[in-house]
């Protein structure tokens, strides 16, 4: 318990908001789409803010893994763990629950808890960038393939389902991307 809520107070450290206010005099949620990710922070600050800020929501996933490891959590735990961070970066209590969208922390979790995981949404990610040129839903997709890839790889049923849900809420959190991509207007 006291891991879970270590690693969301982590996921709340906001490297887009924190970057972008103390070393750019910017608060992201001011600047372009307002989201506090890297995609935003690259677009605002630049490449360099763009790999500063995708350094530090990573960093934090790996963080969590790593302390999850070292205080012997069982894979259920830090399987939670892993969803804390991610859930602390999307909803950071200190700003009024409005973070980033996770990809970031994401890929951070799951390259910490088996490289391999991100080798494979990496050798998914290319061909469908290379087919529709669009970054965000390339990897959108890839991330919601990216369960049923693994569960056909035979993982076992518990690190499936947790990709899944991971997966879930970082779709959830890019439903404007999606709808903007396939034209949908509220």
């Amino acid at each position: 318990m006291v891991i879970t809520l270590i690693s969301y107070l982590i996921g709340c450290f906001s490297g887009a908001y924190y970057y972008g206010t103390l070393f750019r005099n910017k608060d992201l949620r001011k600047y372009g789409s307002g989201n506090l990710g890297a995609l935003n922070s690259g677009r605002v600050l630049g490449k360099q803010g763009f790999i500063v800020v995708l350094l530090i929501d990573s960093l934090k996933g790996v963080l969590v893994v790593a302390l999850g490891r070292y205080f012997g959590l069982s894979n259920t735990g830090l399987i939670i763990a892993m969803l804390a961070v991610i859930l602390g970066h999307i909803f950071p209590l200190q700003l009024n629950f409005k973070g980033g969208k996770g990809v970031a922390t994401f890929v951070g979790t799951v390259t910490a808890y088996n490289y391999l995981f991100t080798i494979i949404m990496g050798i998914t990610f290319i061909p469908i960038f290379i087919i529709i040129r669009r970054f965000t839903i390339s990897g959108l997709i890839s991330i919601l393939l990216f369960p049923l890839i693994i569960l056909f790889l035979g993982y076992p049923g518990s690190e499936v389902f947790a990709m899944l849900l991971f997966a879930a809420i970082i779709i959830l959190r890019h439903r404007e991307n999606i709808n903007k991509f396939f034209g949908i207007t509220k």
